[in-house]
């Protein structure tokens, strides 16, 4: 299953919801659980997950751009 978070924060005592961007199925987060969020304060909707869902969600981005390379790197060893 993929989730959408929304998250309500708190900014100058002013409530404010985030509409999440990110759909992932890297991991679930329960109704009212705390989380840490970088968020831009002149644009809230402009966010970035803290550790450790930020060390997970830039590792799925780089690996795709990794394993080609790999691949060719084991066909050019392996093909004479």
């Amino acid at each position: 299953m993929v989730y959408k978070p929304i998250f309500e924060v708190d900014i100058m005592d002013n409530k404010v919801l985030i509409n999440s961007a990110i759909y992932t199925p890297l991991f679930k987060l329960e109704a009212g659980q705390g989380l840490q969020l970088c968020i831009n304060p002149d644009n809230p909707q402009d966010f970035m997950y803290d550790s450790p869902y930020k060390d997970k969600l830039l590792f799925l981005d780089i690996l795709p751009c990794v394993i080609p390379l790999v691949f060719m790197l084991l066909w050019f060893l392996f093909s004479e």
